[in-house]
């Protein structure tokens, strides 16, 4: 019976419902100092990611006008009725985010 699977017992261990398992929660209690100093990173770390983004902006909006140039000649073809046409130039894109962008496009209208 070598080549018998192994089976392992599994076992569990019961955590008391009304404690927190090995957590302190003094830890998570913020006395008022520490409430103030949180707000003053929070607003510091507010603004890093702001600007943070403003830098990716204009990377941003170069995608999307990308995407949206793409799906356009897509569904021109789609609305000139030449669906082969419209197939192969989605399947040229090699991109899935203007798969999507067109598949929702042409079946999500009711």
């Amino acid at each position: 019976m070598a080549n018998e699977p192994e089976f392992r017992e599994t076992t569990y261990v019961k955590a008391p419902k009304n404690q927190p398992a090995g957590i302190n929660m003094k830890d998570f209690v913020m006395t008022d100092t520490g409430a103030h100093e949180e707000k003053k990173t929070g607003v510091k770390r507010d603004l890093e990611i702001i600007n943070e983004v403003m830098e990716q902006h204009s990377v941003m909006v170069s995608v999307m006008q990308r995407r949206l140039d793409q799906v356009k000649v897509i569904m021109n073809w789609w609305q000139k009725g030449n669906i082969t046409s419209a197939i192969n130039a989605l399947s040229m894109q090699n991109d899935l985010s203007v798969a999507m962008d067109v598949l929702n496009s042409t079946f999500a209208k009711n």
